[in-house]
C-alpha cells in the first residue's frame, strides 16, 4: 500500500480554517434560530407531538421562515396540512400579538398603555398603596387575624426578616379570602431562567413569577398564556403593577382562583370603583355585582383606620 503525502500551501490552510469557522458559526446560528422557532410553537401548542412539531418546522423552513420575526408573515393556509384549524389560529394569534404590539411587553409600555386606557399612573398608585395602605392592612391582620392561614403568613413573614411589605400584604389578603397563592403568584428557583419557567405547566391567566423566597425576593417575571412576556425585573410593587395592568391592556377577566384579591387591588389600591360590573367571572358568565367579601373587608379596614386616628 502506497501512502501519498499532499503538501497544502500555507495560505490554503488559512482559507480552510476560515471556511470551517464560518460553517461552524452558521451551523450554530441556524440551530439557535430553529430553537427559537420551536419554542415559539410550543409556547402556544405545548401538547404538540414531536412528529407534528418536526413536520411543522420543516414546513416553515420550506416557505422561507429563517428567524422568529418571520413568523408574523405566516398565513393559516401555510400550516393547514399539519394543524387543525383551531390549533393554527391559536398559533398565529400568539405570534402576532408580540410582533404587532411589542411595547406592551416592556414595563414602560405596559404602564403607559394602562394610563392611556384609565388615566391612572399604575406604578405610582401601586407603590403608594403598598407603602401606605399596606402597612395599615398588616396592622389590621396582626390585631385581628381572620383565620389560621393569615396567622401563618404573618409568622412566615416575621421569620424571614424581610422588610418588603408587598408580598406579605398580598399573601395575607389571599389567605383572608381563602384563595391559593398560586392563583396569582408562582414561586420558582432563584436561578430559574425564562426558558426554565416556560417549561413548567403554566396557566393561561397572568401570573407574577417570583424567583426565590416570596417574602424576600426582588426578582420577578410576568407570564401570560403560558409565556414569559416580561423577563426578570426588580421591585415587587412594580411587578404587581405590571400584572394588574395586563388585565386591562389585554381585556382579560380576573381568574376565578384570585378574583377577590384582584378586585380588592382594583378598588382599594388602584381606585377603580364602578357601581356595577366586574372583571371577575362567576362560572361561565361575568359577574355584574360587587364582591361582597371584598366590600366587607374594605369596610372593616376603613373602620380600623378611623379608630386608629
Amino acid at each position: 500500500m502506497k501512502i501519498y503525502l499532499t503538501i497544502i500551501p500555507c495560505h490554503c490552510i488559512k482559507l480552510m480554517i476560515c471556511q470551517c469557522s464560518s460553517f461552524t458559526t452558521l451551523f450554530l446560528l441556524c440551530r439557535t434560530m430553529t430553537e427559537e422557532i420551536k419554542r415559539a410553537i410550543l409556547n402556544a401548542l405545548p401538547a404538540l407531538s414531536e412528529e407534528t412539531l418536526s413536520l411543522l418546522l420543516t414546513r416553515l423552513n420550506s416557505i422561507g421562515v429563517g428567524c422568529k420575526s418571520d413568523l408574523q408573515y405566516v398565513k393559516e393556509e401555510d400550516l393547514s396540512d399539519h394543524l387543525r384549524p383551531i390549533e393554527t389560529r391559536k398559533l398565529l394569534n400568539s405570534w402576532s400579538i408580540e410582533e404587532d404590539w411589542p411595547y406592551l411587553f416592556t414595563q414602560k409600555g405596559i404602564y403607559s398603555h394602562f394610563q392611556h386606557l384609565t388615566d391612572i399612573s399604575i406604578l405610582e398608585k401601586m407603590e403608594g398603596a403598598i407603602a401606605e395602605k399596606g402597612k395599615m392592612i398588616l396592622q389590621f391582620f396582626r390585631q385581628k387575624p381572620t383565620n389560621p392561614e393569615v396567622k401563618q403568613v404573618l409568622s412566615m413573614f416575621e421569620a424571614s426578616g424581610s422588610t418588603i411589605l408587598g408580598p406579605c400584604v398580598i399573601l395575607c389578603l389571599m389567605a383572608h379570602f381563602k384563595e391559593s397563592p398560586d392563583g396569582l403568584l408562582l414561586q420558582v428557583d432563584e436561578t430559574a431562567t425564562p426558558a426554565d419557567v416556560e417549561r413548567l405547566p403554566l396557566p393561561d391567566a397572568p401570573r407574577l413569577v417570583i424567583q426565590g423566597n416570596k417574602f424576600v425576593s426582588k426578582r420577578w417575571m410576568l407570564t401570560i398564556e403560558k409565556q414569559v412576556v416580561m423577563t426578570p425585573h426588580s421591585s415587587f410593587s412594580a411587578g404587581l403593577a405590571a400584572l394588574f395592568a395586563s388585565f386591562y391592556n389585554f381585556n382579560l377577566e380576573y381568574q376565578q382562583e384570585a378574583s377577590c384579591v384582584l378586585e380588592f387591588i382594583q378598588r382599594c389600591f388602584v381606585g377603580i370603583n364602578p357601581d356595577s360590573g366586574s372583571k371577575a367571572s362567576s362560572g361561565k358568565k361575568r359577574r355584574h355585582t360587587m364582591n361582597v367579601n371584598v366590600c366587607t373587608l374594605m369596610r372593616k379596614l376603613m373602620d380600623f383606620h378611623w379608630l386608629g386616628l
